[in-house]
């Protein structure tokens, strides 16, 4: 057993604990478990001179060095981690000579990558999962992904990234849902096409808006805004009344106060 498959075999056996939320108390190894890991490992030795891009790094930069690609690039911002990840590709003898880490939010690095031409076969997006930044991600790795690419997104559970596979769900001349795991899902792209064009050529765009006019809900943030309006205005009916009632009753208590001293 050569150097790179004792690697392999220690590396999937005891996924190291590379990320800590809490400022070092604790320690866990992401996101991916073992079988998502063996998944992209996997996916990437069966493409020949695989490229690969991602936005977030981790046990997936390793899972994907493991495989020994043409080219990896790994934005992340943070530079402790790509230490850590650096320090043990060292340890267990894993080559990064292929290895383009970029320490750097992926919403500035992304539009650059792509004016370059790059191209790629796999596009993972782990990164930021708020918004935009995951919207940012998705669209220039599609920009760059080649037809029959694999795109993976990760973390369906939070709702950002679940809209981004409500999206792509609903794209099926675009893409093809290859492999679910629930929390992450691979689609392989179907088309040559470098944008996803105008929110009328956008399946799921369309549906939303046409079920938001058939609800007669056209324009929902005006109908939250006349609601919270009309419970406003309701307060101030409840507030006012209140206070006359108040006053109604303080005003008859006085008047009796001065009926008993004048007896």
């Amino acid at each position: 057993m050569d150097i790179s498959q004792n690697a392999k075999k220690i590396f999937f056996e005891n996924i190291p604990l590379l990320h800590t939320f809490d400022g070092g108390v604790s320690w866990n190894t992401g996101g991916f478990k073992r079988h998502h890991l063996k998944y992209l490992y996997e996916l990437s030795v069966s493409i020949p001179e695989c490229k690969i891009i991602e936005t977030g790094s981790g046990n997936s930069t390793i899972s994907f060095l493991l495989a020994n690609p043409k080219k990896l690039v790994s934005i992340s911002p943070d530079f402790k981690l790509f230490s850590r990840i650096e320090n043990l590709c060292k340890e267990k003898g894993i080559s990064m000579k292929n290895l383009e880490y970029i320490k750097s939010k992926s919403e500035w690095e992304l539009p650059s990558l792509a004016l370059k031409k790059n191209e790629f076969d796999i596009g993972l997006i782990d990164g930021c999962h708020g918004w935009p930044t995951a919207f940012i991600d998705l669209y220039y790795i599609y920009y760059m992904l080649r037809p029959g690419g694999y795109l993976i997104i990760d973390d369906v559970n939070l709702h950002s990234i679940k809209e981004i596979a409500n999206f792509l769900m609903a794209e099926t001349t675009k893409f093809a849902l290859v492999a679910d795991f629930e929390k992450a899902l691979i689609f392989k792209k179907l088309t040559n096409d470098l944008e996803f064009g105008e929110w009328n050529e956008q399946k799921y765009i369309i549906y939303k808006t046409n079920e938001s006019r058939d609800r007669g809900e056209a324009f929902t943030l005006r109908k939250l805004a006349s609601e919270d309006s009309h419970s406003l205005r309701f307060g101030r009916r409840v507030l006012v009344n209140t206070l006359i009632f108040m006053i109604r009753v303080f005003t008859r208590i006085l008047s009796r106060i001065r009926n008993l001293s004048v007896d």
